[in-house]
């Protein structure tokens, strides 16, 4: 089951939701009727997903449970409305500022510890698997594995000297896409929190998958 934690944002971000987990293969499974992923078994993050999958899996779901879609396309390129209800990929900058804790930020090495084996799966102790929700100390917004266990795709093209922090979406063109968050098959030196990866949105391989988010829409007076 998605669920989501709603985090207050600050005065670059609006408030939004992101999911506690990564995106669980029963998830996917109900929405397409099909299984990708390379580790089986339920509970277990999806993965061998591309950036165009998962941006796929935001709209179908949507549909299905009845929310407006956030993406379309237009001469080719994918566009998303923010102002929908509907599922989405977390913006890079989303991604960031709820990875460090949103308003609790405590300037962590990783994410909500300085101690990796409590809250990461990683090279040194993931028997080179992925693995299930709640078996690691979330962070100080309930966020699980924001650090470790697969990658995760974000919204944004990626460039060398990011502007997330002044334009959230990042640049409007790019050639490859940011993944966050690290695997379960890196090494220790490189799971630093502030690590940033580009993929070309066509990747699938088994270390990359997807946690949802959501725009807080204000309810009209």
């Amino acid at each position: 089951m998605m669920n989501f934690i709603l985090v207050k944002g600050n005065d670059f971000l609006d408030d939004f939701f992101i999911m506690d987990f990564l995106l669980e293969q029963e998830d996917w499974i109900r929405t397409f009727s099909n299984n990708p992923s390379y580790f089986k078994g339920n509970d277990l993050p999806v993965e061998c997903i591309s950036w165009y999958n998962a941006v796929d899996f935001c709209n179908k779901k949507s549909i299905k449970d009845g929310l407006e879609q956030c993406y379309n396309t237009f001469n080719g390129q994918i566009f998303c409305d923010f102002k929908k209800n509907g599922y989405r990929l977390p913006t890079e900058s989303e991604w960031d500022y709820a990875a460090k804790g949103g308003v609790n930020k405590k300037n962590y090495i990783y994410s909500g510890s300085n101690s990796i084996d409590e809250v990461a799966w990683y090279s040194k102790n993931s028997n080179r698997m992925t693995h299930p929700k709640g078996q690691k100390k979330p962070n100080d917004l309930g966020l699980f594995d924001m650090t470790g266990n697969v990658f995760e795709w974000c919204w944004d093209w990626y460039s060398k000297y990011p502007d997330y922090h002044t334009k959230p979406g990042g640049p409007d063109k790019g050639i490859k896409k940011v993944v966050r968050g690290n695997c379960w098959v890196n090494g220790v030196s490189v799971m630093f929190l502030e690590r940033r990866v580009a993929r070309d949105p066509f990747t699938r391989n088994h270390h990359l998958g997807v946690r949802i988010a959501k725009s807080f829409i204000k309810k009209e007076k």
